[in-house]
């Protein structure tokens, strides 16, 4: 039969299980489902794309279609197995699509230890099979089954994390396609420990999964990985994200709960100092954090004349704002790594000379600012408390415009 798949495992389908919402029962200790409604919305999102679905249990066939009727305002079709009523319709997983009800039914075979068929497989005894058919996706989501489960060796890996070589904008867990990511990845993402996930099999906490692959980007000691990962670039051929840094540039490292490789950190400090190659700057956090970075007077640079009445008005207008920020040393060198303009090493401000040449006052305000900031409220770059922060000021200062609080 054309557009057709199979899916079969061996023992027979407690029969509860298709007709009763929250009933999960696997033979595996790590199931990929648990919230016991995931074959009953696939049945639902088959039957709602004019499809067929039959479940054999041994040779005893289990026929589900629909029956009409009105509720009411409304019409619904409510799901029948054999003819009878069961206590869901066609709007059940109303906001899934075909893949995800694929997943459901390869999920549900893989956790049983069974398999898929292209097209109609004969029913056995003591197996549970089930027949998907009459949609037309069907066969462009079998041929396309590797990427909805992942069939790929990782290249890295930890005790909760794996990547893999192939670019894609999808996370995995267990092996089998999660949550769509926001940025375009030029790796694979498939998380191995446990997931609190959401019933429509989202992630529940989004930081978790970014804490878990900066713990091992951090961890890896493949130094030419780690390099690999930290220096992508955005490639011009990836459709709607051309252009789009991609996701592994743009991470924040700062997610990490584990302390760095030596071979992290040797990695990042040899980059740091290769100025022509563009890297994940938040690496430079970790790596400071870590290995504080001394100020190399030989570096230092004398400023103009220019320069020298840019830096003093820029630090009368702080003044100005409530911020002093001679209490600290103020050193500028000639560089620095490359987008970074400025840092605060050994409570000391140091400023590149290439903040000067790109924003002219105003830039050299605004740097100022941010390490002073850093130095003595110890808030740090890419957190929310330094985002908070920034916005309480704000809001502050349009209070003293408007000239009463909110």
């Amino acid at each position: 039969m054309k557009n057709a798949i199979s899916f079969h495992n061996p023992g027979l389908i407690d029969v509860r299980a298709i007709t009763t919402m929250g009933v999960s029962s696997k033979d595996t200790d790590t199931p990929i489902g648990y919230f016991g409604t995931g074959l009953k919305y696939a049945i639902a999102i088959i039957l709602r794309n004019q499809g067929g679905v039959t479940i054999w249990r041994g040779l005893e066939p289990l026929h589900f279609g629909t029956a009409e009727c009105r509720v009411r305002n409304d019409d619904f079709s409510i799901v029948t197995m054999n003819n009878h009523e069961l206590g869901f319709t066609t709007l059940l997983g109303q906001n899934w699509t075909l893949w995800q009800a694929f997943r459901e039914f390869y999920c549900n075979a893989l956790d049983e230890g069974g398999a898929l068929v292209e097209g109609v497989q004969p029913p056995k005894e003591g197996s549970t099979t089930i027949v998907v058919y009459g949609c037309s996706e069907l066969d462009d989501l079998y041929r396309q089954r590797s990427t909805i489960y992942l069939e790929s060796t990782p290249i890295a890996k930890d005790d909760r994390c794996e990547i893999h070589r192939e670019p894609s904008d999808w996370y995995f867990y267990q092996g089998v396609r999660l949550d769509q990511v926001n940025d375009y990845c030029n790796y694979t993402y498939n998380f191995t420990k446990t997931l609190d996930l959401t019933e429509d099999r989202s992630v529940k906490y989004s930081h978790v999964p970014l804490g878990y692959i900066a713990d091992l980007i951090l961890t890896c000691d493949d130094a030419g990985f780690i390099r690999e990962w930290l220096t992508q670039k955005s490639d011009p051929a990836k459709g709607k994200w051309a252009g789009s840094k991609p996701f592994e540039n743009m991470m924040n490292l700062s997610w990490a709960s584990r302390p760095p490789s030596a071979t992290f950190l040797d990695v990042v400090s040899n980059l740091r100092n290769a100025n022509e190659v563009e890297f994940n700057l938040s690496a430079l956090e970790v790596l400071e954090r870590s290995r504080p970075e001394k100020i190399n007077p030989s570096n230092t640079v004398t400023l103009t004349k220019v320069e020298q009445v840019t830096l003093e008005k820029a630090i009368k207008f702080l003044q100005v704002l409530g911020y002093d920020v001679t209490i600290w040393p103020i050193v500028v060198v000639e560089n620095m790594s490359p987008g970074v303009l400025a840092r605060a090493v050994d409570d000391t401000i140091i400023i590149s000379r290439r903040a000067f040449m790109q924003g002219g006052t105003k830039m050299i305000a605004a740097t100022l600012l941010e390490e002073h900031i850093h130095l003595k409220l110890k808030l740090k770059d890419y957190t929310v408390n330094m985002q908070n922060y920034l916005f309480e000021k704000i809001i502050s200062l349009g209070e003293e415009l408007v000239g009463e609080p909110l």
